[in-house]
């Protein structure tokens, strides 16, 4: 018989909790249909895919609250009688997992590091620049050569993209340069002669109220230039360096480039202001490099018909979204959607299952290894070469609630725990995640992949800030729970969290867990001291 002088009166978490888990484990208790499942047969399983840690990262206290979450849930789902599967797994993180790699290959003076990335991973970042006022001569409608009296002025923030200058665009209404409109003018150092066009997206109100169009390298100017049936030249290489149609600044950096043209312009009188502007640069998510906009040949996902598909799914109720205000969010970033650009040059992932011939023919095909031959020509397979882009990272984890089941084999376990019940994460993911395995999962299986999707908050320092390894306010939950006990970290991390809601974490909340296990640990002290002698 246990006694209250048998148990130590401070409960030391690392005496019992290695112990308790290996007894689970042997038990089979995680398994919905196992040893120790005592399941109704006759109740749906309840199922949550956990979402994945990257392969490279260590844990963080995101993981563990999401984590704690989703077990929460699990628990209650069995204790009311229900076959529960939770889910684990790893995610490749492509994107994540080529920074590693280039961080280590930058000591060696090189880089792997020139993909395309999606605007979700593009981080606006305020930062002051320049903007840069310049003429362009009009050119002389009778001789065709450029005037010295006439010209129309442009600001910039990026001088080194005038060399892909495919038009200069100026509002309808501005009675500036009715006069003008029709006309050429001449862009600088490639000499080549573009039109001068009215467009109702043009901002009077900015520089000039005249802007320069580079449908190449500007996603506004991209539009405009469709519009418009603009030329689309690329000035910009893989290296973000001027390529050959940069005429004399190919080879240089876009920044030597830049220098080296306001100079330029600058001698032959053509620089007429410098100012300093308040400016939004993207920025990559991972590295902090700066994003180059740049039209480049790359694959693909029409995303309106599956974003339709979404959004049916969330309206009609077959799928909720908790906390609910969420779902103008979700309804309005799924109304506007952009097409999805799959394609990443990264040396880690998923392989784009496409083949090219040598006539330029494309083959797509699930076959492994390969398709047999041209679906076009009928050349062999010896002749094809494959794809060497990978798919982003979302798009292979928008895969993740059925491929972990056994898709595309129709396996046991998908057909039993497909749909899953509950998708838990993060709120910051919504549309990097859930939206992606929402279009993929209603394509692919006939069927939203998730009856609910519970969103929570993040887990943030005391002072409300994000924590991170650079600023050096990150946890490691692993260190917690050697130290404090899981049950401790689980109950700060739970306490007083509600869905979608962002939370401070510091010491105080942990000790707070700390002590509440210890009074469970003296209740169950004095219950077994209190017990009569058998």
């Amino acid at each position: 018989m246990a006694t209250m002088t048998e148990l130590p009166k401070a409960y030391v978490p690392a005496d019992f909790e290695p112990g308790i888990y290996e007894r689970w484990l042997a038990a089979d208790v995680f398994a919905p249909d196992g040893a120790g499942s005592r399941a109704d047969p006759s109740l749906p399983p309840f199922t949550i895919i956990q979402p994945p840690p990257n392969i490279t990262g260590s844990l963080h206290l995101g993981h563990a609250q999401r984590t704690a979450v989703e077990d929460l849930l699990i628990r209650h789902a069995r204790m009311r009688g229900h076959r529960a599967l939770f889910l684990p797994g790893l995610d490749h993180a492509s994107i994540a997992a080529q920074y590693v790699l280039d961080k280590l290959i930058a000591t060696e003076g090189e880089s792997g590091c020139r993909t395309s990335v999606s605007d979700l991973e593009t981080i606006p970042t305020p930062e002051a620049g320049t903007l840069w006022t310049l003429r362009y001569h009009l050119v002389d409608e009778a001789t065709g050569q450029p005037s010295p009296t006439e010209w129309i002025s442009v600001a910039t923030t990026r001088p080194e993209t005038i060399l892909g200058d495919t038009a200069v665009a100026v509002h309808p209404d501005d009675e500036r340069y009715a006069a003008i409109v029709g006309r050429r003018a001449r862009i600088p150092f490639v000499e080549r002669d573009v039109p001068i066009v009215t467009d109702a997206a043009v901002d009077r109100a900015f520089g000039t109220g005249a802007v320069k169009i580079t449908p190449a390298h500007d996603q506004d100017d991209y539009e405009l230039g469709k519009r418009h049936g603009l030329p689309m030249i690329t000035v910009l290489d893989d290296a973000a360096a001027i390529n050959e149609a940069g005429d004399g600044y190919a080879g240089l950096d876009r920044y030597a480039a830049r220098a080296r043209i306001v100079a330029d312009l600058d001698a032959r009188g053509d620089l007429l202001g410098t100012q300093p502007h308040e400016m939004l640069i993207g920025r990559c998510q991972r590295s902090n490099d700066v994003i180059e906009p740049r039209l480049k040949t790359q694959w693909f996902v029409r995303t309106k018909p599956l974003a339709e598909a979404s959004l049916a799914a969330t309206r009609s109720g077959e799928t909720r979204i908790v906390p609910e205000r969420f779902e103008k969010v979700w309804e309005h970033w799924l109304t506007n959607i952009r097409d999805w650009n799959v394609s990443r040059q990264l040396w880690w992932g998923h392989r784009i299952p496409a083949w090219y011939c040598p006539d330029g023919h494309i083959t797509v095909s699930s076959a492994e290894p390969g398709p047999d031959a041209c679906e076009v020509c009928g050349r062999p397979a010896a002749e094809l070469q494959q794809e060497s882009d990978i798919f982003d990272t979302w798009f292979s984890s928008g895969l993740w609630p059925f491929s972990t089941l056994g898709w595309p084999d129709r396996t046991p376990d998908l057909e039993a725990y497909y749909p899953t019940s509950v998708m838990e994460t993060g709120h910051d993911i919504l549309f990097f995640w859930v939206a992606r395995m929402m279009m993929l999962g209603i394509h692919l299986t006939a069927a939203p992949p998730f009856q609910t999707v519970y969103l929570s908050g993040l887990v943030r320092d005391e002072r409300g800030q994000r924590m991170s390894k650079t600023k050096g306010n990150s946890v490691d939950p692993l260190e917690v729970m050697a130290e404090s006990g899981a049950d401790a970290l689980r109950f700060a991390l739970i306490h007083g969290a509600t869905p979608g809601q962002d939370q401070k974490f510091g010491p105080q909340k942990l000790e707070t867990g700390r002590t509440f296990a210890n009074k469970l640990w003296n209740a169950t002290r004095f219950v077994l001291g209190a017990r009569p002698p058998s």
